[in-house]
């Protein structure tokens, strides 16, 4: 069983594509990013 976001378990490239600053992907980070964010604030 992978778990992870969708995108990076969909796309084989998004880690290198989101490292290259690939806008589709760094939005993609970005959105999951401030959910886990938001999950965290105590």
């Amino acid at each position: 069983m992978d778990i992870g976001f969708e995108e990076i378990l969909n796309d084989k490239y998004f880690y290198g594509n989101l490292v290259e600053g690939f806008e589709r992907n760094v939005q993609a980070f970005l959105t999951v990013k401030r959910k886990i964010d938001q999950e965290n604030i105590y």
